[in-house]
């Protein structure tokens, strides 16, 4: 009868026997999310019942607002600080001017909102800079392929230059030169 109850669907009471569970994997970001949510409201329900123990021996039980406005007093007070601490580097390590380019830079490293004038520029910007990247990386291989071409025609000079011990030039290189050549001219 247990053979039967298995054919349709019936209950599995014993052990482990199929696939593991993998569908929070196989979801991606939505399984995730999941499991950051139980992890959550375990916290929470963990919290809950922390508070309802104290409550039950007759401990104080610290409100939620006294908790929040101590923390934040408290965050306040080390973000000050650390401001401070920050201008003053930023006083003493720079004396001149900062552009207008650099001051949106740390608007942005501070996480602060940007304007829309501010948000242009700064595209403007990156873009530029893009450009003059892309511009000496050109240059670069402008100039790395001159110099190669330079040091192959030197050396197929100096081949070219070689005789044989009975003073006759070499054919070999010269018919090797001469189909570089024809490459060259289909390529061209």
């Amino acid at each position: 009868m247990s053979g039967n109850t298995k054919r349709f669907g019936g209950n599995n009471r014993g052990g482990f026997r199929g696939k593991k569970d993998t569908r929070k994997y196989t979801q991606g970001k939505q399984g995730k999310t999941d499991e950051i949510r139980r992890a959550l409201t375990h916290r929470a329900r963990v919290r809950k019942n922390y508070f309802k123990l104290l409550e039950r021996e007759g401990m104080d039980v610290p409100s939620k607002d006294d908790d929040n406005d101590d923390n934040i007093n408290d965050n306040n007070e080390k973000i000050d600080s650390e401001l401070n601490k920050i201008s003053d580097d930023d006083n003493t390590h720079n004396s001149k001017p900062l552009s207008e380019i650099d001051i949106i830079k740390n608007k942005v490293k501070k996480h602060e909102p940007l304007s829309f004038q501010e948000r242009i520029a700064l595209k403007k910007n990156r873009r530029e800079n893009d450009k003059e990247r892309k511009m000496n990386k050109t240059r670069e291989k402008l100039e790395n392929m001159r110099q190669s071409n330079v040091k192959r025609q030197r050396q197929t000079e100096r081949i070219q230059n070689t005789k044989t011990r009975k003073g006759q030039p070499l054919m070999g290189p010269r018919i090797n030169n001469l189909l570089e050549k024809i490459k060259q001219n289909k390529n061209n």
